[in-house]
């Protein structure tokens, strides 16, 4: 009883050895039995009396949350309580349920899933072991016939989706991958294991759930279907899993005559006989496509030699390749493209067959594309024609008639347009190409026949799909100049503009699509382009004539149509009235640019200029700076979004999606860049350190941890990026009021204050996880040491004489607060006493100049405090210089013990610390953040190759449409 009673006990650990006491006795009768001994046996019917006492909290430890070894030990107790009969009379239908449903439990182990499936076979029928052979043994172990084995097989299944159908689940979204658990569970049973390897019984217990036998079939039935199809795939997927690849691909001849019996030569020949039948009776049921398209793959070449299967093998390379024209759903789209090329690439005498089915499938998709291409390009045009005499109308009421139609057109549900629906149709079409240049290279699908002297074809497919995203991205950029003289009244600033003519159709639906097409589009370009490099560079190796033209030309097409997406930036802030679906695309097309603009950086490494005269070296991407820009514009666009409690990891686990379109992007193209890292990007990165969400902050930890692996020295100056900009930017969003101001004025002051101080503790949030992310105790590396001396240093410079080479308009001292912030490395400063003494003597030279400034009496006695404080947490004296001028101060002035915060929302207005106090006047220093414009370095802190160019020579992605002539542009922008 008091094992019983501990088993409540709050330690997981105290939980564990009470039920392994009163497990004891169960396992020490078993190793009896096993040894056959008959002294010291234990009488399991004394255990009965205490284990029934505390049978419900048994069964609740399965559900423990805090330890998979209580589940463990909880089930393993249950198990031999149910062998030893002791679980008869149990009539707790909960408690039952409870146990049974460990089985498809995905937060536990493989061991309290096998031990839950005992119990649930112990409640069939078709698994009673009463049933003898005629030598008077079990079944269990004698062997069963294929009729009770098919029995099993469906009850197993009907047992699986009558769970997974209980409460209101839509079909669609019912987790048929459960069924996965109970094959491995069953090849983890000795007694149950052939019904994971009994081929025929599987594929009989499907044939038999056949949704063509013309009967209606309900909820249960039609998961029970897909089930039976799942579990069969798994259990391919297992046995071919066991096998080595060598001896899969070539092994197989040399096997000896018996080995035809290997479970995964009868798994293939069952397969080729009964799959492309099995394909079009459920090619209407896309769940259990998914799971029939994963077989192709399992298939052993062994079998394909055999003339008896050369029909078979064809039926079933052709089956695929209708299948693939016509689905839509991209999980059947993979599986099919993964299973026709694990077939091509087999060492099989059908090779040749699938690399042909392989083209044609490549031709038939080229032409639906063209097709689509023309047919989209023609209705566009017609279209933009109706819009422009529409757009004669007056301007009054256009804002009005756009917000209508964008509303009226999402609720007519059902009434897509044809030019939507064509739209949608090339759309798929895309997504089609994109799964298929992801997954299969292009030599396969193209033939490699790259030419100086001609286009490829290759190249020609590529530059015809980019000719067609780009026109669609220029016919929908936010905003255009007017160039009628009709619109020459002053109503508003922003009569000078109006909207793209694509955005004044009534027509919402199409903007969805053309979205979804350059998703697909930016996506399936950079397969094709990652593919031509792999290829550029595998001809470099062997020392063949390789000059990377082709993949150039590719690249700087791909990077002008990312310019064009970006380009889709809408600032609210200039009048205009955007419809949603025009926000929503503009939201679509830069997430699909961020993540593709990733992708590029990571393809074509900046370090790849090092290389010398090799291919590598012209092939470095170090132009990325327009990539940068619209990417982080993109992240601060959608801040808000990312900071909302409802965005965050999902009830898997999973980040969540608006952070992999944001953060992940950045993230990736940082760290595989890191030595040449740009460091005001990544100091954008590790503002979000403290993260707004869970997962936000676990991304860019994981950043940050790389880049200090990677290099220490260039980590720490993005730290100084991270949080002057933070600093910079509370600095420019100090709230003002006027000299005499009402009451609402007041309160909207005081609220203002108050963000404005929540926004300085942020910043100095950051700076301490920050500072901590450097290590613990000291630091590792030499150079870091030397270099957190130029930090703490650089710091300083910047609270006294503020950014270099830039006009300064603040009041002397109102940078004395970026101090406080610097405070959260003064631990790190103190280490090394030498450097700490001329650090001192820095500080001391700063505050000599400080006090012979003219305007020493003004600087404010909140900055005066800060620069105190700072020095207190070095260990420094407080001068005569940094004490508050005013006298009134005399009383607040702290013993210097300990290191305090003043409170920056207190100072005072913003006319007080700038020399121009008028709104309009101040100088943004996140200027950059509303223009599509790259993050420039500092000065002085990188190579040649860091620093980008003035705003007003960078180099702006062209408004026609892309064509050869671009790449004079592109030689500019190198060159500068």
């Amino acid at each position: 009883k008091y094992f019983g009673w501990m088993a409540s006990d709050k330690e997981p650990a105290v939980r564990v050895a009470a039920l392994e006491g009163l497990l004891g006795p169960f396992r020490h009768a078993k190793r009896d039995t096993a040894n056959k001994k008959t002294s010291l046996q234990v009488n399991l019917e004394d255990m009965e009396s205490v284990c029934l006492k505390f049978l419900t909290r048994i069964v609740d430890c399965t559900e423990d949350a805090e330890s998979l070894e209580v589940q463990e030990v909880a089930m393993e107790l249950l198990l031999f309580m149910l062998k030893s009969e002791m679980l008869d009379e149990w009539d707790d239908d909960d408690g039952w349920d409870q146990v049974n449903l460990k089985a498809l439990d995905e937060n536990t182990s493989n061991d309290v899933r096998r031990d839950a499936l005992y119990f649930v076979f112990d409640q069939m029928d078709c698994f009673d072991a009463e049933e003898e052979g005629n030598d008077g043994k079990s079944t269990m172990s004698h062997g069963l016939g294929e009729k009770k084995q098919v029995e099993q097989v469906e009850s197993i299944a009907s047992w699986i989706a009558n769970k997974l159908v209980d409460g209101p689940i839509e079909l669609s979204s019912v987790r048929v991958e459960r069924a996965d658990y109970v094959i491995d569970s069953l090849r983890d049973m000795k007694e149950h294991r052939h019904l994971a390897v009994n081929w025929s019984a599987m594929l009989k217990a499907i044939r038999s759930e056949n949704p063509q036998q013309g009967r209606n079939t309900g909820r249960e039935e039609a998961v029970k279907q897909r089930v039976l199809l799942r579990m069969f795939a798994h259990a391919a997927a297992q046995e071919v899993s066991s096998i080595a690849p060598t001896e899969r691909k070539g092994g197989a001849r040399k096997r000896k005559r018996s080995s035809n019996t290997h479970p995964a030569d009868a798994l293939s020949a069952a397969l080729l006989k009964n799959l492309p039948q099995l394909l079009t009776a459920y090619k209407g049921d896309v769940v259990a496509l998914r799971s029939l398209t994963m077989l192709p793959q399992y298939l052993m070449p062994s079998v394909f030699g055999l003339p008896a299967r050369k029909t078979e093998f064809l039926a079933l390379i052709k089956n695929l390749n209708r299948l693939f024209q016509d689905s839509t759903d991209e999980t059947v789209l993979q599986n099919v493209t993964t299973g026709l090329l694990t077939l091509s690439d087999g060492g099989h005498v059908r090779v040749g067959d699938v690399k042909m089915q392989i083209k044609r499938l490549s031709m038939a998709l080229q032409d639906r594309l063209m097709e689509l291409l023309r047919s989209t390009n023609h209705e566009e045009t017609e279209e933009g024609t109706r819009s422009q005499s529409q757009s004669q109308k007056s301007k009054s009421s256009r804002r009005s008639r756009r917000s209508s139609a964008s509303e009226s057109t999402r609720s007519t549900i059902g009434t897509m347009s044809p030019e939507a629906e064509m739209e949608n149709s090339l759309s798929l079409c895309l997504l089609r190409w994109r799964v298929l240049l992801k997954i299969c290279p292009v030599h396969l699908l193209f033939g490699d026949s790259f030419n100086d002297d001609d286009e490829s074809e290759v190249e020609e497919f590529y530059n015809t799909i980019s000719e067609a995203v780009a026109k669609r991205l220029q016919d929908r950029r936010p905003i255009t100049k007017q160039t009628d003289d009709e619109d020459d009244d002053d109503e508003m600033e922003t009569d000078s503009k109006t909207l793209a003519s694509a955005w004044k159709t009534s027509d919402m639906d199409i903007h969805t699509e053309v979205g979804s097409s350059v998703n697909n589009s930016l996506q399936l370009l950079l397969s094709i382009v990652a593919w031509t490099l792999l290829e550029a560079c595998e001809r470099d190796s062997m020392e063949e004539d390789e000059d990377g033209s082709v993949v150039l030309r590719m690249r700087s097409r791909l990077v002008k149509l990312l310019g064009l997406c970006f380009d889709q930036y809408i600032d609210e802030s200039d009048g205009i009235v955007y419809s949603d679906a025009q926000i929503e695309f503009a939201n679509v097309v830069q997430s699909a640019a961020a993540k593709v603009s990733s992708d590029v950086r990571c393809l074509f490494a900046r370090d790849w200029a090092k290389a010398g005269g090799t291919l590598k070296n012209k092939l470095a991407f170090v132009t990325d700076t327009q990539m940068i820009g619209g990417s982080v514009r993109y992240l601060h666009q959608r801040d808000d979004e990312l900071k909302s409690d409802g965005h965050d990891e999902d009830e898997n686990g999973n980040t969540d999606e608006l952070v992999i379109d944001l953060i992940v992007p950045i993230a990736r193209s940082l760290t595989a860049n890191w030595n040449d890292g740009n460091r005001k990007e990544a100091g954008t990165l590790l503002a979000y350190i403290a993260g707004h969400t869970k997962s936000t902050g676990h991304v860019v930890q994981d950043a940050a941890r790389m880049m200090k692996k990677i290099n220490p020295v260039r980590y720490l100056e993005a730290q100084m990026a991270c949080v002057r900009m933070g600093f910079n930017k509370w600095l420019d969003s100090e709230p003002e009021i006027s000299d005499d101001p009402s009451e609402d004025e007041e309160q909207e002051f005081k609220e203002a204050a108050e963000v404005h101080g929540q926004m300085f503790h942020d910043v100095e949030q950051q700076a301490r996880l920050l500072s901590r992310s450097l290590g613990v105790g000291k630091l590792g590396n030499e150079n870091v040491s030397r270099a957190l001396t130029s930090f703490m240093k650089e710091g300083v410079r910047f609270a006294f004489d503020g950014d270099d080479g830039v006009d300064d308009e603040m009041v002397l001292g109102s940078r004395f607060p970026f101090l406080l912030i610097l405070s959260k490395y003064s631990n790190w400063a103190k280490k090394n006493k030498y450097a700490l003494e001329d650090l001192k003597q820095f500080i001391l030279e700063k505050e000599d100049a400080l006090k012979s400034h003219p305007e020493f009496n003004d600087v404010h006695e909140d900055d005066l405090k800060a620069l105190r404080t700072f020095k207190v947490s070095l260990g420094m004296e407080v001068t005569e210089v940094a004490q508050v001028v005013s006298q009134d101060d005399e009383s607040s002035e702290d013993d210097g013990s300990a290191v305090g915060t003043p409170s920056p929302s207190k100072s005072s207005t913003a006319s007080s610390r700038r020399r121009i106090s008028t709104a309009g006047s101040q100088r943004s220093r996140l200027s950059t953040q509303s223009n599509l414009s790259p993050l420039e370095e500092e000065e002085g802190t990188s190579d040649d190759e860091d620093t980008s160019p003035s705003p007003s020579k960078r180099r702006r992605v062209s408004n026609s449409k892309i064509d050869e002539g671009d790449e004079e542009s592109d030689a500019e922008s190198e060159e500068s």
